[in-house]
């Protein structure tokens, strides 16, 4: 699954300004606002007809059912959890709140144990194997002994165990890559060439900065628009901060000029709402 920040503009129309693919952000927001809305005004939210979210949470348990019967070695009783992200990120809440609804375990590192390839969830009835792991935390944060080791966060030997096959996990490990700003100005061409038709929801304007034309283009008018590199400086996937032009000093705006002429196929730049 993936969520995606929308804007509304000027003219009434929606563009995508960003994907989340490695953790999709706001499914448990938006559930709590709804249930939250519906109870605070129960008549007015029975006469808008909203559409329930009930469907999409089914469908994205089936969806996990499903997967662990791909592993090897599979089991009726192979549990589907959730693992959480550490109680001091903002996301926690939320982590919390998908798993009540969907009826899975939540997990962190600490409640996880591997043994012989294989993934256990910590019960007090002793270990319980696991069949999907739906995650909440970043690429680089799911073992420590192969990815990050800075953050607490994972479990050890958790890639050898997916790589084994052993079992399933969603979304899988290595789709953070797609959120670099990097894909942005080509979306619509890959659409038309891998699904053949235009994209439903369309970006917000990006161009690559690589193309010396497109290049041209923003440098004429920098204040139009907000700059991203594509991806950090450690080589993760990790967000960097967007540079706004327009807000920026006069010095900081040298240095950012300074960077994309040295390297400017490491920079998009995107249109302001305000342009």
């Amino acid at each position: 699954s993936i969520s995606t920040d929308v804007v509304c503009l000027k003219d009434g129309s929606f563009v995508a300004v960003a994907d989340h693919l490695q953790v999709p952000e706001g499914l448990g927001r938006a559930l709590e606002n709804r249930i939250g809305v519906s109870r605070a005004f129960p008549e007015l939210f029975r006469s808008m007809r909203t559409e329930r979210l009930a469907l999409f949470f089914k469908k994205l348990m089936d969806g996990l059912d499903e997967m662990h019967k791909e592993i090897r070695n599979w089991g009726e009783s192979d549990k589907v959890v959730l693992l959480a992200s550490g109680p001091e990120n903002p996301r926690r809440a939320e982590d919390a709140v998908i798993a009540r609804y969907l009826g899975i375990p939540l997990v962190e590192n600490d409640d996880l144990a591997i043994r012989n390839m294989q993934v256990y969830i910590k019960t007090l009835m002793g270990l319980k194997k696991i069949g999907t792991i739906f995650r909440r935390v970043e690429d680089g944060m799911c073992d420590p002994l192969e990815l990050r080791i800075d953050t607490g966060e994972g479990a050890v030997g958790l890639i050898s165990t997916v790589r084994a096959g052993n079992v399933a996990i969603a979304n899988f490990l290595g789709t953070g890559v797609l959120e670099s700003p990097m894909f942005k100005p080509f979306l619509p061409e890959i659409c038309r060439e891998l699904l053949g038709e235009e994209l439903l929801l369309r970006d917000v304007e990006t161009l690559w900065l690589g193309n010396a034309a497109d290049a041209e283009r923003v440098m004429a008018e920098p204040e139009k628009w907000i700059f991203k590199k594509t991806f950090h400086d450690d080589g993760s996937f990790r967000e960097v901060e967007p540079k706004a032009y327009a807000t920026m000093t006069t010095t900081a705006q040298l240095a950012l000029l300074q960077a994309i002429e040295n390297a400017p196929d490491q920079w998009v730049a995107e249109k302001t709402m305000e342009s």
